[in-house]
């Protein structure tokens, strides 16, 4: 997978990555919604996931798999070492050094196909 991002010059699933994969993983699953994880004192967005929600509870979805809010919440305050972090709704603007590049749409598209086929891109 890191391999796809490395042709589009976007590092890995963690810096830059997370916007495509975000995109991706909505896409296949044909719901959720786009959200940011912000530093809660400068608002500046630090990663991008995929909500999925149901009635009763909400799933966030990154290369880390499935986190519940807490979870990831905690995983952005111990091993990314925000202060204060939070999710709040993706705005297109955060992600405008990622969101024009080139190829954007058939990276994306090649993604859905290996999250489809269960496969990975080497």
């Amino acid at each position: 997978g890191v391999a796809l991002l490395d042709e589009q010059g976007l590092g890995d699933w963690a810096a830059g990555g997370c916007y495509v994969l975000a995109l991706a993983v909505k896409k296949w699953l044909g719901r959720g919604e786009l959200v940011a994880i912000v530093d809660g004192r400068s608002n500046i967005a630090q990663h991008v996931a995929v909500q999925v929600a149901d009635k009763r509870s909400a799933l966030f979805l990154d290369a880390d798999g499935a986190s519940s809010q807490a979870a990831l919440l905690e995983r952005w305050r111990r091993v990314e070492r925000l202060a204060a972090p939070r999710i709040i709704p993706l705005n297109e603007a955060d992600v405008s050094d990622v969101s024009d590049v080139p190829d954007l749409a058939s990276t994306v598209q090649t993604l859905v196909s290996l999250l489809s086929n269960g496969e990975e891109h080497r």
